[in-house]
């Protein structure tokens, strides 16, 4: 039992350790956006008195560093700003510096993305801890609850005991899992694939999935775009193969938990006390646990020597045990048949029930049952995405914004050049945006309004409509509104945003508790008033045989 808790903890300390290294690589990412938007305001005003981008830099530079990594979005914007600036130079727009415009946009869209994560933070502020806490009292409520009574040893180190402790081990994990996952923002998509990849070398695995993928194609096609308008890309098979790791995963763990569990049920037949309380109530306390010894050493012995017996050699074969003898004796049952016939008529249903335990049917309807649920759990997982994926989508329209409102006050700017820069800085849209710039050379109008049926995204649908204008009207009189829908994109954004980390933390906040619910439950109320019953019962029963 022990070494089973063990293995438990331990993978709970993994999993702590994995989303806890995540969590703070999330913290460090916000407090490095937070030293960029200052950056991005002391730039701001350099520029504003040296009128010249290298000498404005250079200012800034010397008090304030960049620490966001190149790849991330924020520095990629503010990077395309200063290639055009350099390329083609500044310009006026209604008598204001244009690069200090796409500055001010770039800042307003950190300072309302800052505002949320600050939010966010204080809202989960101590839920990942309280989930997790519970179970590391368990060996605490263990200890005294036996102490307490000693009679509750079989409901926590029995088979109730290993039950309860899986039961509530998971629970805690997935707890976990489900309140870091509302708290932090997706993985890089590079990452998310990395087993199933990596068993896709394999020729017979990749082998039976394109099978399966053949003679359900129309089926993952569909798959196959729901994965894409989610994570910005398809790839059915490495879904596919997920699928298959849960169900392999459910399949082992299935068995083994099982036979953990058969063992542990013997463990606990083997350790009960057959001998009638009343026989026991005169006997010393020494000489009470010495015949306690003695029924369970001959229970363990009867029990690998007695298989296929019926009850008649099962006695024949008791009264050559040693064991046996001497426990009559310090019964002082050698003239008492009537005891002597009681407890060994105990001791082999005791044994009979030790053997019975074995893999049946509904053994393997439990197997079965997890492991097609484990199949189903990446489709979960998928429709989960969908949810979350409201905010990702929020934030991408708004940065498709910001980048297009780069371009537009540059006379030789094209429709060709603003879709080809949304799409180096798209990543859900990125596969939808790429098909549209290899179709635009041939087909504009068709390859734009296929671009707006695969993105129904308000924003985007917007710009679309812009980019179809520039047909008849310069790139920036196309857009005259765009800053005015961003503003009003961004209230929305905001607003929108605001509610969704709302309806996490109070999902969040919900489920904290239930690991602590479930400890009190089930390893305090259940084997208190279990065991309060079964005394009430033993001591009835003992009355009874002693009038």
């Amino acid at each position: 039992m022990w070494i089973f808790e063990g293995i438990l903890y331990v993978i709970l300390l993994l999993v702590f350790i994995r989303y806890d290294r995540k969590k703070r690589l999330w913290i460090k990412t916000v407090s490095q956006e937070e030293k960029f938007e200052h950056y991005l305001s002391e730039l701001s005003a350099a520029y504003g008195k040296q009128k010249n981008i290298e000498e404005a830099v250079a200012e800034v530079e010397e008090s304030h560093t960049v620490t966001l990594p190149t790849e991330h979005s924020y520095v990629r914007i503010y990077g395309a700003m200063c290639a055009v600036i350099r390329e083609d130079g500044d310009m006026l727009s209604d008598g204001y510096s244009v690069f200090q415009r796409n500055l001010q946009y770039l800042k307003e869209e950190i300072r309302e993305n800052l505002l949320l994560c600050k939010s966010k933070m204080h809202g989960f502020t101590g839920l990942d801890v309280l989930s997790v806490l519970p179970v590391c009292f368990l060996p605490v409520v263990r200890f005294w609850a036996v102490r307490v009574s000693e009679g509750l040893s079989a409901y926590y180190y029995g088979s109730y005991g290993m039950l309860t402790t899986v039961l509530l081990f998971a629970a805690t994990i997935g707890i976990y899992g489900l309140i870091l996952w509302l708290f932090l923002p997706d993985e890089e998509q590079k990452d998310r694939y990395r087993l199933e990849k990596w068993l896709l070398q394999f020729p017979w695995m990749a082998y039976l999935l394109d099978v399966y993928v053949s003679r359900h194609y129309t089926k993952c096609l569909k798959k196959n775009e729901q994965i894409k308008q989610l994570q910005g890309f398809g790839n059915v098979r490495a879904f596919l193969m997920k699928k298959v790791c849960f169900f392999a995963a459910a399949l082992l763990g299935s068995v083994l938990f099982l036979t953990v569990y058969q063992n542990a049920e013997r463990s606990q037949i083997l350790t009960q006390i057959k001998i009638p309380s009343y026989q026991l109530m005169m006997m010393p306390e020494r000489a009470r646990e010495q015949v306690k010894r003695q029924y369970q050493e001959l229970a363990a012995q009867m029990a690998t020597e007695g298989l296929k017996m019926d009850q008649e050699a099962f006695q024949e074969h008791l009264e050559q045990s040693v064991v046996w003898e001497e426990l009559k004796q310090e019964l002082s049952l050698t003239d008492n048949m009537q005891g002597t016939e009681e407890i060994a008529e105990a001791l082999f249903l005791q044994v009979r029930a030790y053997h019975e335990i074995r893999i049946v049917w509904y053994h393997i309807l439990f197997i079965a049952v997890v492991s097609i649920l484990a199949f189903q759990i990446p489709e979960i997982f998928l429709v989960a995405d969908q949810w979350k994926s409201r905010e990702k989508r929020m934030s991408e329209c708004l940065r498709l914004q910001t980048v297009v409102l780069l371009l537009i006050h540059y006379e030789k700017t094209t429709v060709e050049e603003i879709l080809s820069q949304m799409e180096n800085f798209a990543v859900l849209f990125q596969s939808q945006m790429a098909e549209a710039v290899d179709h635009f050379s041939y087909d504009r109008i068709r390859s734009l309004q296929k671009l707006k049926q695969e993105i129904p995204d308000e924003p985007v649908q917007r710009i679309c409509d812009a980019l179809e204008f520039c047909e008849e009207l310069p790139v920036e009189e196309a857009f005259l509104n765009l800053e005015d829908e961003r503003e009003y994109f961004l209230k929305k954004n905001m607003e929108e945003r605001k509610n969704y980390q709302g309806e996490c933390i109070a999902l969040a906040k919900m489920a904290a508790y239930l690991p602590m619910f479930l400890l009190i439950i089930l390893k305090l109320v259940v084997p208190f008033v279990a065991e309060g019953l079964s005394e009430l019962h033993a001591y009835s029963q003992s009355m009874t045989g002693f009038f």
